[in-house]
């Protein structure tokens, strides 16, 4: 299930019929609906049952896929069925307090409060001063998924700018010098930020071998249950 006023989720549905197809004997397609309309994501549950798939990939967010949890065809599937979906839909605080189904999903993320006693990370004193300081700042040990993200995407840059600064790029073009300074992140020069190791190259704007969670829903709590990618710059613990 898909909505094509997103370029998110259709890159999503596609990438996944794409690699999904490739390496299973299996069937994938595609179902769309309007993104913010409860009653296309019912039309649209309706048609996908009609052909009694193994599993749905909701290629979406938690603003869609809440509607899609309430509706009573979901209650009646049988207990294995499984809602997959992405980092869009991996913050529990979008959904309701009384969101039923939530059991049913599974899904991928960039960040977790529990990857770091997953992953045996704990100790890392990068993650030992973040939480010291959230929890000082926000009196709070609780957060969601996007706050480590966010600290981590503000360090980089502005260690790429301090890199720059260092380099001379004031002198010439700054936005040229943090670039380059980003694109050296990598190998025994990644940053090890608090969702994992982040590492670019001359060829990717996109952080390279980040680690990517498998998460479930247990008790209205995400618990962690595989990994892919690297957490540490050392490498030692990657996973393809």
């Amino acid at each position: 299930m898909y909505t094509s006023e997103d370029i998110f989720s259709i890159d999503a549905f596609n990438s996944f019929k794409k690699i999904f197809t490739q390496k299973k004997d299996a069937i994938v397609s595609g179902q769309p609906y309007s993104k913010g309309d409860p009653s296309s994501v019912q039309t649209a549950l309706n048609n996908v049952l009609q052909s009694q798939p193994d599993g749905i990939l909701f290629a979406g967010y938690a603003a869609d896929a809440g509607p899609l949890l309430s509706l009573p065809q979901i209650a009646n599937l049988l207990p294995q069925f499984k809602i997959l979906g992405g980092s869009g839909m991996a913050d529990l605080s979008n959904y309701p307090d009384d969101q039923p189904n939530m059991e049913r999903l599974s899904l991928t993320s960039l960040a977790s409060q529990d990857e770091w006693q997953f992953l045996h990370a704990d100790q890392l004193p990068q993650i030992s001063e973040f939480n010291k300081n959230y929890q000082t700042i926000f009196k709070s040990n609780t957060f969601g998924p996007n706050v480590p993200l966010l600290y981590d995407a503000v360090n980089v840059l502005l260690e790429g700018y301090r890199m720059a600064l260092a380099n001379g790029g004031s002198d010439t073009c700054l936005p040229c010098a943090v670039q380059k300074a980003l694109q050296s992140m990598n190998g025994t020069q990644a940053w090890q930020g608090v969702t994992g190791q982040i590492a670019f190259t001359d060829k990717s704007t996109e952080p390279v071998d980040k680690v990517l969670l498998i998460n479930v829903i247990q008790n209205r709590t995400t618990k962690t249950i595989a990994s892919r990618g690297c957490f540490r710059v050392d490498r030692t613990d990657c996973k393809n």
